[in-house]
């Protein structure tokens, strides 16, 4: 039996409103089943934009070395000074990627930035 609180937690999520009836058993396993269509459809989804995300992302760090940065740490600086995100005393490697359109905690990019930032910023957060 698929439990209700489950089901209209989904709900929620999907449609932004709780579900004003209690559906039958049938009707909430149906539901759950094309939910779990969407989700992994929607999933697919973000996946493929945020490698896109990296992909340019990646693309502008090259371009930025072969403008003069010399290397990819500096190039990194150089796109976190030019996109005003930089401070010196808190940078937050998070909000920075999520900007760029990289949501993923585990986006390579998390360490590559923070490690090229090091000494320069006192305190890198990444969430």
């Amino acid at each position: 039996m698929t439990n209700f609180s489950t089901y209209s937690d989904m709900y929620k999520e999907i449609f932004g409103v709780r579900p004003r009836t209690i559906p039958s058993e049938s009707a909430i396993e149906k539901f759950m089943n094309e939910y779990d269509s969407m989700f992994n459809a929607k999933m697919d989804e973000v996946k493929a934009r945020e490698e896109k995300a990296e992909k340019e992302f990646d693309a502008l760090i090259e371009k930025t070395i072969k403008y003069g940065a010399g290397d990819r740490a500096t190039a990194i600086r150089w796109i976190v000074q030019e996109d005003n995100c930089f401070d010196t005393e808190l940078f937050d490697v998070s909000f920075f990627l999520f900007k760029k359109g990289i949501e993923s905690e585990q986006s390579k990019f998390v360490k590559e930035i923070s490690d090229a930032l090091e000494g320069v910023v006192e305190k890198i957060v990444t969430y």
